[in-house]
């Protein structure tokens, strides 16, 4: 299994992960490199984790 070691040598995660290792997916309200990015969808609809457009459910 290959890690990335990015965010353990100062840079940041990925758009939709984040975590020491990378390891962790962005939760379904934020996005974005690190899940740094709010996402703003309504009525029930979460947030794609890599580009923050709205998924309906």
């Amino acid at each position: 299994k290959r890690l990335h070691v990015t965010h353990l040598l100062g840079g940041v995660c990925p758009s939709g992960r984040w975590g020491p290792r990378c390891e962790k997916a962005c939760d379904s309200d934020h996005f974005g490199p690190d899940c740094s990015l709010l996402g703003r969808c309504f009525h029930g609809a979460h947030c794609d984790r890599v580009n923050g457009r709205c998924l309906c459910p």
